[in-house]
């Protein structure tokens, strides 16, 4: 292939499609594996400069690797310093009110924010911006939520003014030493050094929908809409009224369309192994919330990002061991982050010898950010001469025992 051939088929039809549109980047990207997959010698890529000249390209050629990401959040709720940079598989424990199910609930902000703009992902996710602030936390201080992922940071402001939430608030998103774009609340929005009109979205999306070519913008775009966030599955709605027929897109937070989406892949080739990963691991108590888990966990795409709170409820011993095999197995097939807020102590027991799986929402020492990694905060030496669940059960660890 020769991009500088104007009579290029392929060439011309990424040029017809680019910036032309929602979902351009995934029409271009189409166009680029028809070709490659036609092609009889793959070492096309020494011959041209197409990797440069052509954006997304190196999406294609990217090695396949679960998300790794640093989640920073102050001043939120329960988190006045949060950093976290969760393993593949995570579990996340803590005493009630320190801060987990805020933790996991941040990704699905982050999302809704970029979806749906701040001010409806306040509400949706924290229920509105009055009780947003963290106790104590001094009225000039804002709530800052963030996400670095590989070189690239973006990082938001909520400021809190009374019951609402600022329309305009500080953003900025940096790779490296490089600012790629910042937002302020006079409404000063500049992408390197292009001044541009103020946007009711953020200013990553406001970019995206623009078509930039900037490659960790869609990368962190792209980690976004991957990550699902689950909690609390709606199991009387899916025992009485069973799954809509027409409900077959995404699973739904509280896991009330799992039978129809199973049914949906268990019919088409393509989503075979999803069904066939449900129902093989169902042969334990408590099957409902079982096949609701199993489908949470089926339903990520390969290189996603799915969290679960508490997926312990309702479930006998047995269940939980099958459900982490299974979801660890899976997770490593498809390069899936899994994250696990719990109190199991049948989860912690079976991830005794990973305890570097294991973070804890209290600091390792006074003053730093939470939650610590296990392996961190307790000496390895020691940790391996008990099993993670006796020493939560017993206080030492993560508990509410542990806190008082």
């Amino acid at each position: 292939m020769n991009p500088d051939d104007e009579d290029n088929p392929l060439w011309a039809a990424c040029c017809s499609e680019w910036g032309k549109g929602s979902g351009f980047k995934e029409r271009v990207l189409l166009h680029l594996r028809g070709w490659s997959h036609l092609q009889t010698r793959l070492d096309a890529h020494e011959r041209t400069d197409a990797m440069s000249l052509i954006p997304f390209l190196e999406e294609i050629a990217r090695p396949a690797q679960a998300p790794r990401f640093t989640l920073h959040v102050r001043n939120l709720r329960a988190l006045r310093d949060a950093l976290w940079t969760p393993e593949p598989l995570s579990v996340l424990i803590g005493a009630n009110g320190a801060g987990k199910t805020t933790l996991l609930q941040t990704l699905t902000f982050l999302r809704l924010a970029y979806e749906r703009g701040l001010p409806e992902a306040v509400k949706i996710v924290f229920g509105g911006s009055g009780n947003l602030k963290s106790w104590g936390a001094l009225p000039e201080e804002p709530v800052e939520i963030g996400l670095d992922l590989g070189e690239a940071s973006w990082r938001i402001e909520l400021l809190v003014d009374g019951p609402t939430l600022a329309t305009l608030t500080n953003e900025r998103f940096t790779v490296g030493a490089r600012a790629i774009f910042s937002r302020d609340v006079l409404g000063n929005f500049t992408y390197g050094e292009e001044r541009l009109d103020p946007s009711p979205l953020t200013g990553l999306r406001a970019l995206m929908d623009r078509g930039v070519n900037e490659p960790w913008l869609r990368r962190v775009k792209s980690l976004l809409q991957s990550t699902a966030v689950y909690r609390e599955p709606d199991l009387w709605t899916l025992r009485e009224q069973g799954s809509r027929s027409t409900d077959n897109g995404q699973l739904h937070p509280r896991g009330t369309n799992a039978l129809t989406l199973l049914r949906g892949w268990s019919q088409e080739r393509a989503h075979r192994d999803r069904y066939q990963f449900v129902v093989e691991g169902l042969e334990a108590n408590g099957v409902l919330q079982l096949l609701v888990l199993f489908c949470e966990v089926a339903a990520a795409e390969d290189e996603s990002v799915v969290a679960i709170d508490e997926p312990e409820n309702g479930l006998h011993p047995y269940a939980l061991r099958r459900f982490l095999s299974r979801t660890s197995r899976w997770a490593k097939q498809h390069n899936v982050t899994v994250l696990l807020a719990t109190h199991s102590t049948v989860l912690l027991d079976e991830l005794s010898p990973h305890p570097e799986q294991v973070f804890v929402m209290k600091a390792a020492e006074e003053g730093e950010p939470v939650p610590t990694r296990l392996d961190k905060l307790c000496d390895p030496r020691w940790l391996a001469g008990f099993k993670l669940g006796d020493l939560y059960e017993q206080g030492e660890i993560g508990s509410n025992e542990d806190e008082a």
